[in-house]
């Protein structure tokens, strides 16, 4: 209305030069509806490019949990999310006196921050863990040093097809390991024989078992590896070697580089935290002529989404890389690997 009015008054002062105020006066109601139309159209713009990138996730969940106390040297840091992010939201875990790798879960529902070096022991430790909008801040305590005769001559294993058991590699690894047809495994074991209190040299016997029907785990004789592990960083125990895993009844495949690290609780009761990577050759997979570096050389292996990379011992010529992860390997005092097993 007001630049109706402005128009109208012009037309009385200035009725001798009609044609050229009209024209002047049309320019400008075209000017201020083009500047309308692109003001709306940056508005809208901006409302719709402001809505596509809003980012509202909030923290539900952050392991350790705060004030948590022996908390184990190589502890990785979990964020959990209460919706799905993208790798373009903004995100992220910083942790006092400490750096590490970040990665964002597939289904981008938490991620996990992974110390490049271990803590150091009986340590306090900040973390703030931060998602779009949102922050949390949290701190915990390392543990401290271990009595190695609290753990010597022990065996730990961690069940299998258990909730404490996560398959980081390959990504749709679960089908192919938690089926007992393909992999008969109800435990993985370790048994730390000794350590050496100077040099933490800790000779050990590692291996899979199965169930005994009484929650009890027994120990497969054919599959022993036997190595000495490292607990020179009390209570940081770590362990590396060659094994096979039974695949079916007298077929075995070989896991190269296998390495497997935790740490123990203070009283030697419990493995916490426990990492375990390697390379399972696919020759026992091997369902088609020819080579296929891309699916591990084989088909059936494909299906698991692989990473698939060259072996140093199998003559199968491809490998793939495992990578599992375990909250914790249980104390069992009543199963001797090395007895059971003599070498």
């Amino acid at each position: 209305m007001l630049r109706h009015a402005w128009w109208l008054g012009i037309l009385v002062a200035c009725s001798g030069d009609t044609d050229t105020d009209n024209d002047t006066a049309d320019a400008d109601a075209d000017a201020d509806t083009d500047a309308d139309s692109d003001a709306d159209a940056d508005a809208d713009t901006d409302a719709d490019s402001d809505a596509d990138t809003d980012c509202t996730a909030l923290i539900t969940t952050v392991t350790p949990a705060d004030l948590s106390v022996d908390v184990a040297l190589n502890q990785p840091i979990v964020v959990a999310f209460d919706q799905a992010i993208t790798d373009t939201d903004p995100h992220g875990v910083t942790v006092s006196n400490a750096t590490g790798s970040l990665a964002l879960a597939s289904d981008g529902l938490s991620m996990t921050w992974t110390p490049s070096t271990p803590y150091d022991r009986n340590t306090t430790y900040d973390v703030t863990a931060t998602v779009c909008d949102d922050s949390l801040g949290s701190s915990f305590v390392t543990s401290n040093t271990v009595n190695p005769a609290d753990v010597a001559g022990n065996t730990y294993a961690v069940p299998w097809v258990d909730t404490r058991v996560t398959i980081n590699e390959p990504p749709n690894g679960a089908a192919l390991f938690f089926t007992p047809a393909l992999f008969p495994i109800d435990y993985v074991m370790l048994q730390v024989l000794s350590i050496d209190p100077l040099t933490g040299d800790a000779p050990a016997a590692a291996t899979v078992g199965l169930d005994d029907g009484f929650g009890q785990p027994v120990p497969d004789c054919t599959v022993v590896i036997r190595e000495t592990g490292s607990f020179a960083q009390n209570p940081l125990f770590t362990f590396a070697g060659d094994l096979q895993i039974v695949i079916a009844p007298g077929q075995f495949a070989d896991v190269e580089d296998f390495a497997l690290e935790g740490t123990f609780s203070s009283d030697g009761s419990a493995l916490t935290a426990v990492h375990m990577t390697g390379m399972v050759a696919t020759e026992q997979f091997i369902d088609v002529p020819g080579p296929l570096p891309a699916n591990c050389n084989s088909i059936f292996v494909a299906a698991f989404n692989p990473t698939c990379v060259p072996c140093t011992i199998s003559n199968s010529g491809q490998c793939m890389l495992v990578d599992f992860t375990a909250t914790q390997a249980d104390l069992y005092p009543f199963v001797d690997i090395d007895t059971t097993c003599p070498p």
